[in-house]
């Protein structure tokens, strides 16, 4: 608390009241009343009457309009001397940013000094003057640096429009099945049967393994489909807990739960006009599939903590490697979501069942990872393959990439060698392999054949690399050599997946 010198002494430091008598330096120290305001808290309002006008004896300040800084006022300032002089509606806002002590002085004790002492009303409004001039300059400041982020935000705008223009022609110019790898019977018919549903609005269902490729075959969909400029959004039901899936899912309002700080748009309204690729779809709760039948049906969803219905239009693609009838029998899965889902539904084949594909992806991979870890590997040592051939892949393609992507990572030369492949493949190789031996006729057939590709492919391969080596990549030349023509040498290399440039 000031004392009444101590408030005086005080009142007579402020420019605004320096001249007054010391009548009516009394009189004003008298009437101003002190306010503790804590941190954070509101003064006064933008509109609110002018009823009054604040000193600060401590603490900090910080005035704005519509959101805007405006200053930050400390020890000695004045706030709200304009609006008080005719009790008009305040033009700012004011708020504490530290606990602060102000000194109130009410609109009439104000005005009643103001009308006693000509020499004080001149005081005030000379210094009103060189305030509001203050007040001019400050919103000028704050106008241009308006222009000038406004004009960063129209150049980024443009500049990522012009991004996505591009982006999106690149996507029509990108092959629909560019990381599809395989002529196995079995993919080559999904293949076909992804070609002519991707047009379609229709619901897929995927089936399949592990590391089969199911979200490949999904973002062929969709870049196929009349919605292939429009977001593609992933959520693995599997890997995100019950309780948060919801939100995930459909998003939340502030405060609809514990730690709901902001509202959060869910994963069906950024898919909008684009497509929803729900995997693993057999983990989502009864609870949830009830949620998820109603958006497909209606195309209706509600954020969690909202009564607000939210109209979407969304393809669903879901894809699962349990069986959803079985589920259906225990009743894990929703028999009319099944239903309503299951428009097309495509099987996806293990790579146990599409061993020929084996060495069109070995060739794949290596070309893939040679780029990304800057290798020169040329091929894989007889022992190696043997290992990689024989192998079961419970992890399917996905596992394969990754024994490639580590054999590749381990090899010094040019050739991967046996000791680089993990230690289970290597403990099973011998010189028979039971892995090897086919037990049926049908495996003695896909042995056969995968035997065959499997020498075709290296030959060929052997045969596209000693050409352009000894041209130094030049296709037309190559192409005379070999006495074929351009157009199919291309498509040689295409399929044995070759660059040229690194023959040049």
């Amino acid at each position: 608390m000031l004392s009444l010198a101590e408030k005086k002494e005080f009142l007579h430091s402020i420019e605004l009241f320096a001249s007054l008598k010391e009548e009516e330096l009394l009189r004003l120290a008298l009437a101003a009343r002190e306010v503790f305001v804590p941190a954070q808290t509101v003064v006064f309002e933008e509109n609110s009457p002018g009823d009054a006008l604040y000193i600060i004896v401590y603490g900090k300040v910080r005035v704005y309009h519509n959101d805007i800084e405006l200053i930050v006022c400390q020890r000695g300032d004045v706030l709200g001397e304009i609006a008080v002089v005719d009790r008009g509606a305040r033009s700012a806002s004011a708020c504490t940013l530290v606990d602060s002590l102000l000194l109130k002085i009410s609109y009439d004790v104000f005005h009643e000094i103001l009308v006693q002492d000509l020499h004080a009303m001149f005081a005030v409004f000379k210094l009103l003057g060189l305030r509001l001039r203050r007040n001019a300059e400050i919103f000028e400041r704050q106008h241009q640096e308006l222009l000038r982020a406004y004009e960063q935000i129209k150049a980024t705008k443009d500049r990522l429009a012009e991004e996505n223009i591009n982006l999106r022609h690149q996507l029509k110019q990108t092959p629909l099945f560019k990381d599809i790898i395989g002529t196995d019977e079995k993919l080559v018919k999904i293949l076909s049967m992804v070609e002519k549903v991707a047009p379609t609005p229709v619901p897929v269902i995927i089936r399949g393994e592990s590391g089969t490729g199911k979200e490949l075959i999904a973002r062929s969909i969709h870049y196929g489909s009349l919605r292939a400029d429009q977001p593609f959004i992933t959520v693995n039901c599997g890997a995100i807990p019950e309780d948060l899936l919801e939100s995930e899912l459909f998003g939340h309002e502030r405060g609809a739960f514990t730690g709901a700080v902001s509202p959060r748009v869910g994963k069906f309204e950024a898919a909008n006009h684009g497509t929803l690729f729900l995997d693993e779809i057999g983990d989502m709760s009864l609870n949830l599939q009830v949620k998820l039948l109603r958006a497909l049906q209606f195309g209706e969803i509600q954020r969690v903590g909202s009564n607000h219905t939210a109209i979407v239009d969304v393809r669903i693609i879901a894809a699962t490697h349990k069986d959803l009838k079985q589920m259906i029998v225990e009743r894990t899965f929703r028999e009319d979501l099944y239903y309503r889902l299951n428009v097309i539904t495509l099987e996806l084949p293990s790579l146990r069942e599409r061993k020929g594909d084996i060495p069109l992806l070995l060739n794949y991979f290596i070309e893939k990872f040679n780029k990304e870890l800057d290798k020169q590997v040329e091929g894989i040592e007889p022992a190696a393959q043997e290992c990689l051939l024989t192998y079961k892949y419970p992890g399917n393609i996905r596992e394969l990439e990754n024994i490639i992507k580590r054999a590749m990572v381990l090899t010094k030369g040019s050739i991967i060698k046996l000791d680089t492949l993990p230690p289970e493949l290597q403990q099973g190789k011998r010189s028979v392999q039971e892995s090897s031996i086919p037990e049926t006729y049908r495996d003695l057939k896909n042995a056969k054949e995968m035997a065959k590709r499997m020498a075709m492919c290296e030959v060929e391969k052997a045969f596209l690399r000693y050409l352009l080596g000894i041209t130094r990549g030049n296709v037309t030349e190559a192409s005379r050599r070999a006495g074929v023509n351009r157009t199919f040498l291309y498509k040689l290399l295409a399929r044995n997946q070759l660059d040229v440039e690194q023959f040049k």
